[in-house]
């Protein structure tokens, strides 16, 4: 009897440290991967804020902007090769733009009339979805639903001719093409997944080769700070450097060689590998090159310098 009651309450002890801390990963580490709940919905809210300055000669342009989107994320199912099939919907909350490219002010919330090209372009894809097919390691294996989604944006905008609805279509292909939507989710949301198991104190090391607007390679390394109340504490400490690939358009051939450093905090749900928050500061400058395709004597160069904020709150 003694033994008995001796054995039950070890087993309860057992079970109440497991109550009290249920995020201290096993002893040969927490295994931190994507792992949402099927059929939960999982909203991420990320804001961008930069300050922008170019000069070319005497030039000197500024351009600040801020942006804010919001994208909800469902688990629909699990293909035979491990694949999570998740449906994405996406939202422009609000973007401000004051400087060189013009003055933009919309918001989701108050906009009245909504007259500028690109807000209008955007926000026409307010509660629209694709699909992804996702890696538990945050890698894209396809993605589909969105030139369904692109086509029902210029039906909506009603854009007939056929000349403008191409132009538009580029821009749209900026945002919601198939690269565009890799690069999102692999490259800015999902980037930070260990390739091992971790534990307090390990470090990881992330590479990111970026091909948007400002091309470059972000090399990280990530360490485990802290688990508190089942989120992992992630700091982030990047180097920028180049990316060697030019970015080639019908008109002319452009290379970047940007330089800089980015730095901040991400917090991690230990069980579903979502980030719940983060907050990161990138500093880069440098120069851009651009030679014109068909006169390569044509060739024109500008500096440039971009201080960003970006953060998130799922």
């Amino acid at each position: 009897m003694i033994y008995a009651r001796k054995t039950v309450f070890i087993l309860f002890a057992l079970m109440l440290l497991t109550i009290v801390n249920p995020a201290y990963p096993a002893e040969d580490g927490l295994d931190l991967r994507l792992n949402p709940e099927r059929g939960k919905s999982y909203e991420l809210e990320i804001s961008v804020e930069q300050q922008i300055s170019q000069k070319s000669g005497d030039n000197l342009q500024e351009l600040t902007q801020s942006l804010n989107m919001k994208y909800t994320f469902e688990k629909i199912d699990i293909d035979d090769e491990g694949y999570m099939n998740l449906k994405v919907i996406y939202n422009l909350l609000s973007f401000k733009q004051d400087g060189w490219m013009g003055k933009i002010d919309y918001d989701a919330a108050s906009v009245s009339e909504n007259t500028h090209p690109m807000t209008r372009l955007l926000s026409a894809a307010n509660s629209m979805s694709f699909n992804v097919k996702l890696s538990a390691s945050g890698k894209v294996k396809s993605v589909d639903g969105n030139d369904a989604l692109i086509s029902k944006v210029l039906d909506k905008i009603d854009v007939k001719e056929e000349r403008e609805r191409i132009l538009m279509k580029g821009l749209l292909d900026d945002h919601f093409g198939e690269k565009a939507i890799k690069e999102l989710i692999e490259n800015k949301i999902f980037w930070y997944f260990p390739d091992k198991k971790i534990q307090k104190g390990d470090t990881w090391d992330k590479k990111i080769v970026m091909s948007d607007r400002y091309p470059m390679v972000i090399k990280s390394i990530c360490t485990l700070r802290d688990i508190k109340d089942r989120e992992c504490i992630i700091d982030v400490i990047s180097h920028i450097g180049q990316n060697p690939e030019p970015v080639i358009s019908p008109v002319d051939e452009r290379r970047y060689f940007l330089a800089g450093n980015q730095s901040g905090e991400l917090r991690i749900d230990e069980g579903s590998g979502w980030l719940k928050h983060g907050k990161l500061l990138q500093e880069f400058s440098g120069n851009v090159h651009i030679e014109n395709n068909k006169d390569k004597t044509r060739s024109a160069s500008f500096s440039v310098s971009v201080k960003k904020t970006i953060e998130f709150d799922g």
